[in-house]
């Protein structure tokens, strides 16, 4: 089980930098090769950075958010993580609740573009950015 960090929905959303290894990821959830998380805090994020950097009308940011999410299980922010990320070693509170969503859904992996954000909890769940991902379970979709 994987915990997808916002930004690698981010990086799909508006075709960033590297956004076809983020890519990659999605359509190995989507397909069912993978079981995928995500915190319902990501469905927020990704839906404001579509809104702002994309420039759509709320229709299609809607349906793109939703395109987007597909097949992930989805982990309500509730106030244990809410709780436990303010006591966290994160200085990134946004990023101590993503840790903290996919630790109460047991995730072994945490795919992220920023794994220095989450280097105090290295030891608790695997790091890796999708590229190493990729390197170590392949890119087949």
């Amino acid at each position: 089980m994987i915990f997808v960090d916002a930004n690698i929905l981010c990086d799909c959303a508006t075709q960033r930098s590297r956004w076809k290894q983020s890519t990659i990821i999605l359509f190995k959830v989507r397909n069912g090769l993978i079981k995928g998380y995500i915190s319902s805090l990501t469905v927020a994020l990704l839906y404001y950075y579509i809104k702002k950097r994309g420039g759509y009308d709320l229709p299609i940011v809607r349906e793109h958010t939703e395109t987007l999410i597909e097949n992930f299980e989805i982990i309500p922010v509730n106030k244990d993580i809410i709780t436990k990320a303010f006591e966290c070693k994160i200085e990134d509170f946004e990023d101590a609740i993503q840790f903290h969503s996919a630790k109460s859904a047991k995730c072994e992996i945490i795919i992220t573009r920023n794994t220095k954000d989450f280097m105090s909890k290295k030891d608790e769940i695997e790091l890796l950015t999708p590229e190493e991902f990729i390197d170590r379970f392949g890119d087949t979709v």
